[in-house]
């Protein structure tokens, strides 16, 4: 009896007479869904000794991702796409996620975090409570497009940022500022990132971003930082007046503090003329004073002779400026020269 054999060579390859070539095998590569990130593969089924690869993107601003899992095997990370190598059988993908750490950035570019801004906010239950937030423009902004997002949604959520306003410098669409305001009503206890994008590509081309972490507390646990200043008016030219009023009311007063408005009386005939106010000043806010007098039941105001005191282009000044006070140093003071001029 005679014995044939076959072969077939074809590379490496070589087949019994008769037998037809393997197809290779090609398992599963399971994604996970979620609602924190997406995630992508450059092939849903793989066959043993593939690479496959993994594009991931966190939509949850406040995570990172951790740590991908191809089952058991820990997956390799570079220029920004995770792989592994395919076994022989199905893949499941694990996503872990970390928190992610930010850094405060109060600066960028020419846009700014105001100093007058809270760092911390206070819960409250009371009706229209609420705080403003500034984003100030060193050198002015057209027309931008500003986005807010809070990192801890739990306290505080989008639905309690408000839109998003601009002023205008010169009445132009060049903007000096923009602001919005934190409905307190919304707000619970922690800590949060606010992330605030100001885009322009129109006349300027401006892309930045400010970071600032914020504190929510209970109303009594607030804490406001003050100085002792004092604010001196020099009334001696409203001698046909026995008495006037004076009034030193915080234009960037948080809600929930206390001493928001100081009023006296002072007479202009008394002594040099001069009226003494100590002020339990809040670092860097903006403080409006009033003059007037009640003459058949309405009020007409003076007006104030603007007044630069002591301080530096550097660290600021001690000053009376377009209608606002401001100091600069813990113990600071300033004289403000009352004028018989009036306004409405």
């Amino acid at each position: 009896m005679a014995v044939f054999a076959c072969v077939f060579t074809a590379g490496i390859t070589m087949l019994a007479c008769g037998e037809e070539p393997k197809t290779p095998v090609s398992y599963n590569v399971i994604l996970p869904s979620s609602s924190e990130y997406t995630i992508t593969a450059d092939k849903e089924t793989a066959s043993e000794g593939d690479v496959v690869s993994l594009e991931i993107e966190v939509t949850n601003i406040a995570k990172e991702v951790e740590s991908v899992y191809a089952n058991e095997v820990v997956c390799e990370f570079a220029d920004d796409v995770y792989s592994f190598v395919m076994p022989d059988e199905d893949v499941n993908i694990t996503v872990n996620l970390k928190d992610k750490v930010f850094d405060e950035v109060l600066v960028d570019g020419q846009v700014e975090w105001a100093l007058y801004n809270p760092n911390q906010l206070a819960t409250s239950s009371e009706q229209y409570a609420e705080d403003t937030i500034y984003i100030n423009y060193t050198e002015g902004v057209n027309n931008p497009e500003v986005t807010v997002t809070s990192t801890n949604q739990a306290v505080i959520p989008d639905s309690a940022i408000g839109e998003v306003l601009d002023w205008d410098l010169d009445m132009g669409s060049m903007k000096a500022y923009s602001y919005f305001d934190i409905d307190l009503n919304q707000v619970t206890v922690g800590t949060t990132y606010l992330i605030i994008n100001v885009n322009s590509d129109s006349v300027t081309n401006v892309d930045a971003t400010i970071i600032k972490k914020i504190d929510v507390v209970e109303q009594d646990d607030l804490v406001i930082d003050t100085w002792s200043t004092s604010l001196t008016l020099d009334l001696s030219r409203l001698t046909s007046y026995m008495f006037v009023n004076i009034q030193v009311f915080d234009w960037d007063a948080q809600y929930g503090s206390t001493m928001q408005t100081i009023s006296t009386i002072g007479s202009p005939s008394e002594g040099d003329g001069e009226v003494t106010i100590d002020i339990d000043y809040v670092p860097y806010h903006r403080y409006r004073v009033s003059v007037y007098v009640n003459e058949n039941g309405a009020n007409k105001f003076f007006d104030i002779d603007d007044t630069q005191g002591t301080g530096s282009s550097i660290s600021g000044y001690n000053q009376y400026i377009d209608g606002y006070l401001t100091f600069f140093e813990d113990g600071g003071s300033l004289t403000l020269d009352v004028l018989t001029s009036t306004h409405s």
